[in-house]
């Protein structure tokens, strides 16, 4: 998976503050370790900027980079299925990370 950063350096799963609870700001980042984080970005989709997949517990969301040398990411939940780009969901689909019934769900714009 390209990263689309232009970064010689491989992604860094870097949870931001404001995603995490009690923080106030920022919509709750539902990633429970660093090494769950990790694992994520890495077999995440691209669109080029952000990369997007699927927690175990069927949250979509979205790793936004952090624009540090570090090549960091953070992610946070997706809040609109307009956030996700068609053909992520097709990939989504396509390799089961997703139902056929969840994607119809998201493209006719519930989450």
């Amino acid at each position: 998976m390209g990263d689309g950063s232009g970064s010689d350096v491989s992604p860094t799963y870097v949870p931001s503050p404001k995603h995490e609870p009690g923080y106030g700001w920022g919509s709750e980042n539902p990633i429970s370790s660093q090494s769950e984080g990790q694992r994520l970005l890495d077999t995440g989709y691209s669109n080029g900027k952000q990369i997007f997949n699927v927690t175990d517990d069927g949250t979509i969301i979205k790793f936004q980079p952090d624009g540090t040398p570090q090549n960091g990411y953070h992610a946070y939940p997706i809040s609109s299925p307009s956030e996700i780009p068609t053909s992520i969901l097709r990939q989504m689909l396509s390799d089961g990370k997703i139902t056929r019934h969840r994607y119809r769900q998201i493209i006719s714009g519930n989450l």
